[in-house]
C-alpha cells in the first residue's frame, strides 16, 4: 500500500520496528507501545480518529470513563516519545532516509523524507571550529586563573609582611 508521500506502509512499519528495537527504546516499553499504536492507527485510518482518550484506554489501560483532563499520562508520554524520537534520529537513526515525527498538538505521526545534506569538508566543519574556539577559551580561562592566583599570593605575602612589621613595631 502506498501513501500520499511516496512511502509504502511496509517502509513505514519497517522504520517503526527499527526505532522500537533501538537502544533508545530498549527499556521504554510504554513508549514503544505508544509509538506502534499511533502509527498503526494512523496508517489504518489516516489518523483522523486518534485522540488522547483513545490512546489512554488502548495503550495505558485506562477505564472507558477516563478523563484526560484529570490524568495527563498520554500527554506526558507523548512529550517523552517526541524526545526519544529526536534522540533516535540524531544518533542511531541518523542515516535513516525516512523520518518519523509526532508534531506537538497531535498524536498522529508524520513521515517525511530526510533532506539530503552535502557533507562539509572536515577541515572547515563548524564542529571542528567550535571545538578549537572552546579549547582556546578554556586555555585563556586557565591562564587567567593562574595569573590571578599568582597575583593574590604575592599580595598576601606583602600584606603579611606589613602586618608583621606593624605588630612588631
Amino acid at each position: 500500500m502506498e501513501t500520499g508521500t511516496g512511502e509504502t506502509t511496509d517502509e513505514r512499519m519497517a522504520l517503526v520496528l527499527r526505532i522500537s528495537s533501538s537502544p533508545e527504546f530498549r527499556r521504554a516499553t510504554k513508549l514503544r507501545d505508544f509509538l506502534v499504536y499511533v502509527v498503526e492507527q494512523t496508517l489504518q485510518t489516516q489518523g483522523s480518529s486518534l485522540n488522547e482518550q483513545q490512546i489512554g484506554r488502548a495503550v495505558f489501560g485506562r477505564a472507558s470513563d477516563y478523563s484526560p483532563s484529570e490524568d495527563n499520562v498520554v500527554r506526558a508520554h507523548a512529550r517523552q516519545l517526541r524526545v526519544k524520537l529526536s534522540e533516535y534520529f540524531s544518533t542511531t537513526g541518523k542515516d535513516e532516509p525516512l523520518v518519523l515525527e509526532i508534531p506537538k498538538g497531535t498524536y498522529a505521526p508524520v513521515f517525511s523524507q530526510r533532506a539530503q545534506v552535502a557533507a562539509a569538508p572536515v577541515e572547515g566543519s563548524p564542529k571542528r571550529r567550535s571545538s578549537r574556539i572552546l579549547a582556546w577559551v578554556v586555555l585563556a580561562v586557565v591562564a587567567g586563573s593562574l595569573g590571578a592566583s599568582a597575583f593574590l599570593a604575592v599580595q598576601n605575602r606583602v600584606l603579611q609582611r606589613q602586618l608583621a612589621t606593624s605588630l612588631g613595631a
